[in-house]
């Protein structure tokens, strides 16, 4: 049997930053064996589950983020975590949960939003657009009374939108032109 000192043994078993599997390697024994030893020791359990891949040393800048409103899958991308595991780390840090006027992303832009929701614009296009998930614009999309859509339709793409709303917007302007220069001849003729 291997002679490991009890203090060595105490030290890496309660250094929460170590697998059990990297503190018996640490003090050169096999798992199992640092497991018996550690629980003749009268040790406490050690917590089990995978270790927080948001470390304590990035607490501050996860709780600055979310305090920031950024969107909690752009923080999953920055962390590099699901977006459940974001919540999870909320709740965790005792951070309050976000109010719903967060899912208020549109404001201002209504009009706009609605246009596309109509339009049948996919989801998480519009989503990219505005910097939320996919998830979110149904959401909002509820939120603001706007009927639902079928499940599984291929969605518009925004490009072939933004050209028909150009177009639109072109044909308005062109006709306002036709109209001012048709007032503007009668105006002449009266004149005349």
């Amino acid at each position: 049997m291997k002679r490991v000192s009890m203090a060595r043994i105490r030290a890496a078993w309660l250094d929460d930053t170590l697998t059990t599997a990297q503190a018996a390697e640490q003090v050169g024994l096999t798992r199992a064996n640092f497991w018996r030893r550690a629980k003749a020791l009268g040790l406490p359990s050690r917590k089990r589950g995978k270790p927080w891949r948001i470390a304590s040393d990035r607490e501050a800048e996860f709780t600055d983020m979310w305090r920031r409103g950024v969107p909690v899958a752009e923080m999953a991308r920055h962390f590099g975590i699901a977006s459940s595991g974001i919540i999870y780390r909320r709740k965790a840090l005792g951070l309050p949960g976000r109010s719903h006027d967060l899912r208020h992303f549109a404001v201002g832009r209504e009009e706009e939003f609605a246009a596309m929701w109509l339009a049948g614009i996919d989801s998480a296009a519009i989503g990219k657009l505005f910097g939320q998930s996919a998830r979110t614009v149904v959401e909002r999309a509820h939120l603001m009374g706007l009927p639902r859509r079928p499940r599984g339709r291929p969605g518009l793409p925004i490009e072939a939108w933004q050209e028909i709303r150009l177009a639109a917007l072109l044909a308005d302007a062109a006709k306002r032109e036709q109209q001012a220069a048709r007032e503007r001849a009668a105006c002449e003729k009266v004149a005349a």
